[in-house]
C-alpha cells in the first residue's frame, strides 16, 4: 500500500470517529447503542453548500437530516401574501430534519446558506434500513423525539411567555 492510501484510510477513519461523535452529542441519537451508531456514522454524508444555495426547499420530500458543521443557514418561509421571510438561523452545531427521517413529510420551510456550509447528512432511506437491522431502536428513538418535544415547549414556554400570547394559544404540541 502506498503512502497515499495510507493517508487516505487515515482520513477515512478521522472522519468517521467525527461522525461518531458529533452522532453521540445529538439529542435525537442519544439513545442509540454505541455500536449501533457506529453504523449510523459511517452511514453519512458530509457536503458543502455554498452560500445561497439551498440545503432544501419547501415542499420538497427529501428526506434527508442535517448537522451544520460549519457555517451559517437562515430558514424561510414562503407565503402567498408575505412573500419569502426568514424564520430564524442556524450554524455549527444544530441539527435539523430528524423528523424527515421517521416518515415521508413535506418540508414546510425552506433552508438556505447564508455563508459556506458544511454538513453531515443522513437520508430517510439509510436510517431505516438500521431500523429494520436494530428494530430495538423504535421505542428508544421515540423517547428522543418526545424529550426533544418537550424540551422545545419548555424552552418557548420560559423565554416567550410574556411576548407572545397569541403564539402561547397555539403550543401544547406535547399533549397529543
Amino acid at each position: 500500500m502506498n503512502s497515499f492510501m495510507d493517508e487516505n484510510n487515515e482520513c477515512t477513519a478521522c472522519e468517521l470517529q467525527d461522525n461518531l461523535a458529533i452522532l453521540r452529542e445529538t439529542r435525537f441519537f442519544s439513545q442509540i447503542p454505541l455500536e449501533t451508531l457506529k453504523v449510523l456514522a459511517y452511514l453519512c454524508n458530509r457536503d458543502t453548500f455554498k452560500n445561497g444555495e439551498k440545503l432544501f426547499r419547501q415542499g420538497e420530500n427529501d428526506g434527508q437530516a442535517f448537522f451544520i458543521l460549519e457555517g451559517k443557514a437562515t430558514l424561510l418561509r414562503k407565503d402567498d401574501d408575505a412573500g419569502e421571510y426568514a424564520i430564524r438561523e442556524y450554524g455549527a452545531g444544530d441539527f435539523l430534519g430528524s423528523l424527515t427521517l421517521l416518515g415521508n413529510s413535506p418540508r414546510l420551510f425552506t433552508l438556505k446558506a447564508t455563508e459556506d456550509t458544511v454538513c453531515l447528512i443522513i437520508t430517510r432511506q439509510k436510517f431505516l434500513r438500521i431500523l429494520d437491522q436494530f428494530p430495538d431502536l423504535t421505542p428508544r428513538i421515540f423517547r428522543a423525539v418526545t424529550d426533544s418535544i418537550t424540551a422545545w415547549e419548555e424552552t418557548f414556554l420560559i423565554h416567550s411567555r410574556d411576548e407572545c400570547k397569541t403564539c402561547r394559544k397555539h403550543i401544547g404540541v406535547s399533549t397529543l
